[in-house]
C-alpha cells in the first residue's frame, strides 16, 4: 500500500509550502467574494422587511384614527392650505404630530422607531417643519398638477370651510391608493436631478407630490418625491393595508392611478 509523503521542516514538524499557502488564500478570497454579495442582499432584504413593518403599523394608526373620528382620516394639517389668508396652516401641527400627539402612533420625536426607514442615514434627515422626519409620508397634491385633491387634506379649504381628509367609506379603490410610504427629496448637491432616483441621495420630508403629466417630478431640489431606497423601489402601504414595493416606472406613470388623480 502506498502512503502519502509528509514534508517536514528542519525541526521535524510538518509544514505547508508557499504555493500551498497561496492556494489556500486564493480559495478563501474566492469564497469571501461569493459570500459578500449574498450577505449584502440579505441585509437589504432585512431592512426592506423592517420598512414594510413600519408602514403597516403606520397604516393601522391611520385606520384607528378614522374609526374614532367618524370614519375620517387625519388631516394633512390642522389649518388651511399653505399661504391661505383665511385659515392659515399651522406649521406645528402637521399630520405626523397629530397622529403621535393623540397616541395613534408613537411619539414622532422618538428616533429610530417606526418613523425611521432603515435605509435612511443620519445625513439624509431633514426637518422641514421643525421636526426631523425619518422617511415616510403621504401624498400631497395641492394642485401640483390638475386632478383631485389628496386623500389626506387640510382641515379647512381655501375659502375657510371645514374640509379635512377623505372618509374611508368614500374611498372606492382602497387597494390601489397610496396611504403612506417611502418619500424623499433629491439633495441639491446631486448635480443631475434628472438622474433621479439613480443618484441615490435623498432628504426626507412629510409627503410626496405626484409626477407631472410627462411622468417626471419637478427637477428642483425641493421637489417632494417617492423615496426609492430599497433596490430602487419605494415601499407603499395602500389604504386597504397591503404593502407593495414600487419602482420608478410604476410611480412615474401613476400606475393604477396610485396617487388618486382621476378618482378615489
Amino acid at each position: 500500500m502506498r502512503t502519502l509523503a509528509v514534508r517536514r521542516n528542519g525541526s521535524g514538524n510538518s509544514a505547508f509550502t508557499l504555493v500551498e499557502l497561496l492556494v489556500v488564500i486564493a480559495v478563501i478570497a474566492i469564497l469571501v467574494s461569493l459570500l459578500l454579495p449574498s450577505i449584502g442582499r440579505a441585509k437589504q432584504k432585512a431592512r426592506s422587511v423592517k420598512c414594510i413593518s413600519n408602514v403597516r403599523q403606520m397604516h393601522l394608526g391611520f385606520i384607528n384614527y378614522a374609526n374614532d373620528h367618524a370614519d375620517q382620516l387625519p388631516p394633512l394639517n390642522s389649518g388651511g392650505p399653505f399661504k391661505n389668508p383665511i385659515i392659515p396652516h399651522n406649521p406645528t401641527n402637521w399630520w405626523y404630530r397629530i397622529m403621535s400627539g393623540t397616541g395613534y402612533l408613537p411619539d414622532v420625536a422618538v428616533k429610530r422607531g417606526i418613523w425611521r426607514c432603515p435605509n435612511v442615514g443620519p445625513d439624509d434627515l431633514d426637518a422641514p417643519f421643525g421636526e426631523e422626519m425619518e422617511g415616510y409620508g403621504v401624498v400631497e397634491n395641492l394642485d401640483h398638477i390638475p386632478g383631485l385633491d389628496s386623500l389626506i387634506w387640510y382641515a379647512y379649504d381655501r375659502d375657510g370651510k371645514v374640509r379635512g381628509s377623505y372618509r374611508l367609506s368614500a374611498i372606492r379603490r382602497p387597494a390601489q391608493l397610496w396611504l403612506v410610504g417611502d418619500v424623499g427629496v433629491p439633495k441639491p448637491n446631486v448635480g443631475d436631478l434628472g438622474n433621479y432616483p439613480y443618484g441615490g441621495y435623498y432628504r426626507t420630508d412629510i409627503s410626496t407630490f405626484p409626477p407631472d403629466a410627462l411622468g417626471i417630478w419637478d427637477n428642483k431640489p425641493a421637489a417632494k418625491q417617492p423615496g426609492f431606497r430599497h433596490t430602487l423601489r419605494a415601499n407603499v402601504s395602500f389604504v386597504d393595508g397591503h404593502v407593495e414595493a414600487k419602482d420608478y416606472r410604476a410611480l412615474s406613470s401613476n400606475e393604477n392611478d396610485i396617487f388618486g388623480l382621476k378618482s378615489k
